[in-house]
Parts: structure tokens; C-alpha cells; sequence
């Protein structure tokens, strides 16, 4: 009998974000027969704690969210990590894994170099580092930039990429490394499509309204303010419309508040974090993402499965799974040019089904079996399909 190839997983948490949601999905994906999986989240925190396959081992390093603000600050200003590895080398006393893969590349990446735990080190690039201000405003010091090349992208195995886009932004910051190949994430279509068909009833006006439907958290690089001063521009025009926005951030109370002002109640609804999104996903017409910068908008993807016309803005990530507007409708940061191809899109019955259809060819690109063959090959260190 074969032995099964250990794989450890490390993130910072478990919170519902997309790439905790696509390491949730290979989870569900990976034979364990073949793997025998350990995931260790360096804060014990997130929806999918208490989610995680019943075959996979669980880790956690801190409970304390502000202790490890602190030590990872400590870490960013002065190249301290030590109480961090401490931490993770007392779990991993007496243990080895064929593969130690930190899925959401950052500061916890380091921590693979922590001891000698791993025959092989990964780690996977879920953003685009130069469009993507949160990480930019870091990446602007030569200093800072030699220092990650050499503590925590020098030694690894691999550096994984889930969109074309976030490779070339890395390059552009970091150079080329071995091995880097790009891999999209698994989005589990037939889930998904068995999902979206909950028996609950969702009374969403359907029947009365063009619906839209954005996913995702309120936070600014999601840009949801955008898409509500777009709806403003919609009522104007009388147009009879409904947007759905799901998902939970600190700008809730903020986004609130303008749609208010903007007397925009009847139009804008707030669904708030959702498990099952696909049922609405289901019943709404149009999918909208409005971000400032994505690297494999991964519920683009499974709004495109169940068929659903795609908008979004042109920037990174989103462009590439669009093809520049060949599977579906690019338009500029704007409210203007926003509202005005939501408008196309309730207006013109046969742009809105050719949209259709060109999301239903373009899911065809993300199977199940893409994945698993690329993530096999990974491991093997073979050519990696991109």
C-alpha cells in the first residue's frame, strides 16, 4: 500500500474571503486517499474553522488577534518573525510534510522557512501586488522589496499564480523565481449549480424588477460606492431595477448611509455574508463587480457557471476571466459609463442573452478536473498547464 503525500496548508485565518473559499474548495476537491492534508491557521479565526473536511488536521498558532497585529507590525518594521516561528516550531515538533504550501502569500510565507518541517515549499499569489494599494503602498521601498526577495521568496519550491495578471505584477515587482506557474483556482460548478436550486424561496422582485447582483466584502477595493452612485443615475431614468450587494465590512455603515441620502432603499438591498450565495446569484439577471483591482474574481466565475451576465470594471483579474470585453462588458470607474451598461443590459434583450451565453462558454475554462491536473503536476514538479 501507498503512503499518502503530506501536504501542510498555512494561512493567516480562516475568515470567508476568496482565497479561504478556494482553499476550501481543493480541500473538498483532493482525494484522501492520496493526501493526507494538515491546514494551520496562524489566528484561530473565520467562518471556515468549524468547515474544514473531518479527514484534515487542524492547527492554529494565536487566538489573540491583537498580539499577532503587533507581531507581525514588529515583523514588517524590524524582520522580526521569531515569536511567530517559536509558536509554529512547537507544533510541528517531531512532524514532516512532502509539501508545506502557505496559500495566501504574505508575511506567513516566512514562516515556511521556519525549520526544516518541508521536503517542498510553496506559496500562492491570490492579488495583484502593483494595482492592489494595500500591498503597493509597501512595495514602493527598493529596500523592502530586496528584503522579501531574499527572507521569504529565496528558497521556495514554487510561487503559484491564480490569474496571468497577478504573475505579471509580481515580475514586475520581484523578478523572475523557479518555477511559476499560473493556476486558477477550483470553483466546484457542480455545486454550485446544485446549490443555486435551494428549495428556500428567495422574494428578491424578480418578476417585477431587473435585478443585478454584486458579491462581495465592503471594503474599498471592492468599490461598491461606485456601483451605488451608478443606481443613482438608474433611478433617475425611471428604469425599474433591484441591486442585490452581499457580503459584510467595515464600510457597511457608510454605504448605508449614502443610499439614503440618495433615497435609494427601494432599489439597493443588503444582503450581508451569505454560505449559499448561488441561490441569489440564481434569481438575480446581471452580475456587477465594481473592484479597484482583483487577481481571479472567483465569484465572477461562479456567476458566469449558473450563466449570468458578467459587468465589471477594467481592471487586473477581472479583464483577464472577461477576455477584454469578448465574455463580458467592461466599463470604465465611472458611474456614468457603469450605469450606462446596466442600462444596455435591461434595455437590449438581445445583448443581455448573447452575454449569456458567452459566460456559460467562458465557466467551461474552470472545470474541476483543470485544477487537480495542474495541482498534480505542481506537485510532481512537471510543466504546470496554464
Amino acid at each position: 500500500m501507498k503512503s499518502k503525500i503530506k501536504i501542510f496548508f498555512l494561512v493567516p485565518s480562516l475568515i470567508g474571503g476568496g482565497a479561504e473559499k478556494a482553499l476550501m474548495n481543493v480541500l473538498d476537491l483532493l482525494n484522501y486517499d492520496d493526501y493526507e492534508i494538515t491546514v494551520c491557521s496562524v489566528l484561530k479565526k473565520g467562518v471556515y474553522v468549524d468547515k474544514l473536511p473531518r479527514e484534515v488536521t487542524f492547527l492554529y498558532l494565536l487566538k489573540n488577534e491583537q498580539l499577532l497585529k503587533i507581531l507581525f507590525k514588529l515583523h514588517q518594521s524590524f524582520d522580526f518573525l521569531l515569536p511567530i516561528n517559536f509558536l509554529l516550531r512547537r507544533k510541528l515538533n517531531g512532524l514532516f510534510f512532502d509539501f508545506g504550501i502557505c496559500f495566501l502569500d504574505g508575511i506567513t510565507t516566512e514562516l515556511l522557512h521556519a525549520g526544516n518541517y518541508f521536503g517542498r515549499k510553496y506559496t500562492w499569489v491570490h492579488s495583484c501586488y502593483r494595482s492592489y494599494s494595500n500591498f503597493s503602498k509597501f512595495y514602493s521601498s527598493p529596500r523592502y522589496v530586496e528584503r522579501l526577495k531574499k527572507n521569504r521568496y529565496g528558497g521556495l519550491d514554487g510561487i503559484v499564480f491564480v490569474s496571468q495578471d497577478a504573475k505579471s505584477e509580481f515580475l514586475e515587482l520581484f523578478g523572475s523565481f523557479p518555477n511559476m506557474p499560473v493556476v486558477y483556482n477550483p470553483i466546484l460548478p457542480n455545486r454550485i449549480l446544485y446549490l443555486s436550486k435551494s428549495e428556500k424561496d428567495i422574494d428578491i422582485e424578480n418578476g417585477k424588477n431587473f435585478v443585478f447582483i454584486s458579491i462581495g466584502s465592503l471594503i474599498p477595493v471592492k468599490n461598491h460606492e461606485l456601483l451605488i452612485e451608478a443606481a443613482k443615475n438608474l433611478m433617475i431614468l425611471d428604469l425599474k431595477f433591484t441591486i442585490l450587494i452581499l457580503g459584510s465590512g467595515y464600510l457597511e455603515i457608510f454605504l448605508k448611509e449614502k443610499i439614503e441620502d440618495y433615497k435609494l432603499e427601494n432599489h439597493v438591498k443588503f444582503i450581508g455574508f451569505t454560505e449559499n450565495p448561488y441561490k441569489f446569484i440564481h434569481k438575480a439577471n446581471v452580475f456587477v463587480m465594481t473592484s479597484k483591482s482583483e487577481a481571479l474574481p472567483t465569484a465572477m466565475l461562479e456567476a458566469m457557471v449558473l450563466g449570468k451576465p458578467v459587468i465589471t470594471t477594467n481592471v487586473t483579474g477581472s479583464r483577464e476571466i472577461v477576455g477584454m470585453g469578448k465574455f463580458g462588458l467592461l466599463t470604465d470607474e465611472t458611474a456614468v459609463s457603469l450605469s450606462k451598461v446596466m442600462r444596455d443590459l435591461i434595455e437590449n434583450e438581445n445583448l443581455y442573452y448573447h452575454f449569456k451565453e458567452k459566460s456559460l462558454l467562458r465557466a467551461k475554462d474552470f472545470t474541476d478536473e483543470r485544477f487537480l491536473t495542474s495541482f498534480t503536476a505542481l506537485l510532481c514538479n512537471a510543466d504546470t498547464p496554464n
